[in-house]
C-alpha cells in the first residue's frame, strides 16, 4: 500500500493506474521533446497522436475504477506540481463546461465553443490546436476531446503546449529524466498489458464487458479472496440488479403492447418530428396497414388523407387535447373521431403525442337509420292521419247527412284507420323482436319446416286467390328446424304476402324449403318486375321503399321486411335478397341448426 502527499491510500490497482498515467504523460512528454527537432508540423502531428493515445488509456484506466474521480484528482494533484510538463487534464459534462481539471482555475468553465469538444459532444473525438494569451511566447497549445461515460462526465479532454519553432533546447538532465519517463512507459505497459500480472482485473473487465455486450448472467469469480474480492461482488450485485429490472422492464413492455394490440380503439404515437414510434393493431387495421410496417414512417405516409395529416400536425403545436371529426374516403366512407393525448418527460417537455382513432361509421350509420326513421314514421302516420282528419272534417261540415257521401268517407277512414293500426301494430312488434335479441329470451322447439310453411300458405291462399296467383309448396316432410314457430311463420308470411303484392296476376310462387349441413334455408320466389342491384343493400331498412308510390298503393307499410331481417337475426340466421330485373325476385331466410349452429 502507498500513502500520497494529500493523506488517500492508493490500493495496487490504484497505484498501477496512476503510473500508467504518468507513464502516458510522459510519453506525450517524451513525444514532444523528440519531435521538437524536425518540422513544425510533424512535432503536432506526432503530439497528436501522443494525446490521443494517452487519452485512450485514461478512459480505458478510469472508466474500470469506481472512485475514479479520487484516482484523477490524486494524480491532478501531483501533475501541478510539475508545471514544466504543459499538460492539462479536464473532465467536461454533457453541456461542455470543466467539471474537474488538473489546471485549478479552467474548473467551471464553459468550454462547448471549442471545435474539439464540440466534436466529442456530438459523439466523435475531437482535435483542436490554438494560441491562448496565458501559453508563454513562442508555444502554441493543441488539444484532444475524448467521448467517455464516467458518471457525470462525458468528455475527458487533454491539452499541451507545443513549441512552434523546428527545435527547443533542452537540459542534458531533463533530456534523461523524460527519457527514463518513456522508457518507464514502455516497461509499464508491458507489465500491465503484456505480462498478466493483474489477472483479476483483466477478469472483473471481462465481466464488464460482457454486461454491455447484454450478457447479464456472465459473474464474475468471487471464491478466490483478492484485493477486488469486494469489487467483483459489487460488480456481480449490480448484474443482478439489472438483470431483475430489464426483466421488469421487458414485463411491462410485453403488458402495454398486449394491452395497446387489444384495445378496439386505434393508437398511434408520433414525435416532435412527425415520426411514428409505435401504433397498436386497431390503428393498423383502421389504416389499413400492418403495424410493424407503420413503426418509423412519417405521418404523411402513414396518414393518407390530408386532414389527417393536419390533424397530427395541429396536435404537436397545441399544448392541450384536441379532438376531431374527420371523414375520410378511401375504398369506403370511413367517418373517424380522432382525439390527441401529449406525452411530457419528466422535466415537463413535450416529446410527442398520442393520436387515439375511433371508427365511427357504424355509429353515424345507426345516427342516419335513427334520423331516416323518425323522419319515415312521422311520415307514414302523418298520411293516414291527416286523410282521417280531412274526411272527418268533410263529415262534421255536412257531408255526414249525404248516405252515399257518408258511407265513402267512412270506408276512406275506417282503410286508414287500418293501416294507421297495421304501422303501430309493426312498428311494436319489431320493437319485440329487438328485445328478444337483446336478452336472447327468444323460444324455440324442433319442428318439421314443412308445417311452418304450409300455415304461412294458409294465412296467404285468400290474397293469392283475389289476384289469381299460386302459390307452390317444396319441401321435404323430413326437414326440421329449430325456431320459434310463430316468428317464422309470420317471417314467411311476410314475404309471401309482398310477393303476392309484386307479383302479375296467372303467376306462381314458390316456396321452397331444404336442408343443408349447417341449418334450414326458406326459400321465396315470385315473378314480379326484379329489383335493381342499388336497392337490394337497403331493401330490408325501416320503410325502405323501392318504389314509394307502388308500395303505399298495394298497402304496405314499409315494415314487413325489417320484420323479416329481425325473426331471422334473433334466430341467430340472416336474410337475403337477390333479383333481376324484369326477371323475378328470389327472397332467403337461413335459420341455424342447433348442431351447425353450436
Amino acid at each position: 500500500m502507498m500513502r500520497t502527499r494529500e493523506g488517500f491510500r492508493l490500493s495496487r490497482g490504484q497505484l498501477n493506474i496512476v503510473m500508467l498515467i504518468f507513464a502516458s504523460c510522459a510519453a506525450a512528454a517524451g513525444a514532444v521533446i523528440w519531435s521538437s527537432f524536425r518540422a513544425r508540423d510533424a512535432l503536432i502531428t506526432q503530439s497528436f497522436e501522443s494525446l490521443h493515445q494517452s487519452a485512450a488509456v485514461m478512459n480505458r484506466l478510469l472508466s474500470t475504477q469506481p472512485q475514479h474521480e479520487s484516482v484523477l484528482t490524486q494524480f491532478s494533484a501531483a501533475l501541478s506540481a510539475k508545471p514544466e510538463f504543459g499538460l492539462t487534464i479536464s473532465l467536461l459534462s454533457d453541456a461542455g463546461s470543466v467539471l474537474h481539471s488538473s489546471e485549478i482555475e479552467m474548473a467551471g468553465r464553459d468550454l462547448s465553443s471549442y471545435p474539439d469538444v464540440r466534436s466529442a459532444l456530438s459523439g466523435a473525438i475531437g482535435s483542436y490546436q490554438y494560441l491562448p494569451r496565458n501559453v508563454k511566447a513562442g508555444f502554441k497549445r493543441i488539444a484532444v476531446s475524448h467521448p467517455v461515460d464516467l458518471g457525470d462526465a462525458r468528455i475527458l479532454r487533454l491539452s499541451h503546449d507545443v513549441e512552434k519553432h523546428s527545435a527547443v533546447a533542452v537540459s542534458p538532465a531533463e533530456w534523461l529524466m523524460l527519457s527514463l519517463l518513456i522508457a518507464g512507459t514502455a516497461l509499464a505497459l508491458w507489465l500491465y498489458f503484456g505480462s498478466g500480472r493483474d489477472p483479476e482485473m483483466e477478469e472483473l473487465i471481462e465481466v464488464v464487458r460482457k454486461f454491455r455486450s447484454g450478457d447479464l448472467a456472465f459473474r464474475a469469480d468471487t471464491s478466490v479472496r483478492s484485493q477486488y474480492a469486494s469489487l467483483a461482488l459489487q460488480i456481480n450485485r449490480l448484474g443482478s440488479s439489472l438483470e431483475r429490472e430489464i426483466a421488469r422492464l421487458k414485463s411491462e413492455k410485453s403488458a402495454r403492447d398486449d394491452l395497446l394490440s387489444h384495445l378496439r380503439e386505434g393508437v398511434v404515437a408520433v414525435n416532435m418530428d412527425l415520426i411514428v414510434t409505435s401504433i397498436n393493431r386497431s390503428a393498423g387495421k383502421l389504416l389499413d396497414i400492418l403495424p410493424e410496417q407503420a413503426s418509423g414512417m412519417s405521418v404523411p405516409e402513414l396518414f393518407r388523407d390530408i386532414r389527417l395529416q393536419r390533424f397530427a400536425e395541429r396536435a404537436l403545436q397545441e399544448e392541450s387535447s384536441i379532438e376531431e371529426e374527420i371523414t375520410v374516403y378511401q375504398e369506403r366512407e370511413l367517418h373517424i373521431h380522432a382525439y390527441s393525448t401529449i406525452l411530457r418527460d419528466t422535466a415537463g417537455q413535450k416529446y410527442a403525442v398520442l393520436i387515439v382513432l375511433n371508427d365511427a361509421t357504424h355509429l353515424k350509420r345507426l345516427e342516419n337509420i335513427r334520423r331516416d326513421f323518425v323522419a319515415n314514421v312521422s311520415h307514414e302516420l302523418k298520411t293516414p292521419i291527416t286523410t282521417i282528419k280531412g274526411f272527418t272534417e268533410t263529415l262534421l261540415e255536412g257531408a255526414m247527412h249525404n248516405k252515399e257521401e257518408l258511407n265513402r268517407f267512412l270506408t276512406i277512414i275506417s282503410r286508414h284507420a287500418e293501416r294507421l293500426n297495421q304501422i303501430i301494430e309493426d312498428l311494436l312488434t319489431l320493437a319485440r323482436m329487438e328485445q328478444s335479441e337483446d336478452r336472447g329470451e327468444i323460444e324455440k322447439d324442433t319442428v318439421p319446416l314443412i308445417a311452418i310453411v304450409m300455415a304461412a300458405k294458409q294465412s296467404c291462399e285468400h290474397k293469392a286467390a283475389d289476384k289469381k296467383t299460386a302459390i307452390d309448396i317444396e319441401c321435404q316432410e323430413n326437414v326440421m328446424v329449430d325456431a320459434n314457430v310463430s316468428l317464422l311463420e309470420q317471417a314467411i308470411v311476410n314475404l309471401i304476402d309482398n310477393a303476392i303484392k309484386y307479383t302479375p296476376e296467372n303467376s306462381i310462387i314458390k316456396v321452397q324449403g331444404r336442408e343443408s349441413e349447417k341449418g334450414v334455408q326458406v326459400d321465396v320466389l315470385d315473378q314480379g318486375p326484379g329489383i335493381e342491384k342499388a336497392h337490394l343493400e337497403r331493401i330490408f331498412e325501416r320503410f325502405y321503399r323501392v318504389d314509394t308510390a307502388r308500395s303505399r298503393q298495394h298497402g304496405g307499410t314499409g315494415l314487413g321486411l325489417a320484420i323479416v331481417k329481425h325473426i331471422a337475426i334473433s334466430h341467430g340466421g340472416y336474410v337475403s335478397a337477390d333479383s333481376t330485373p324484369g326477371r323475378g325476385s328470389r327472397f332467403t331466410i337461413f335459420i341455424p341448426s342447433s348442431k351447425g349452429h353450436g
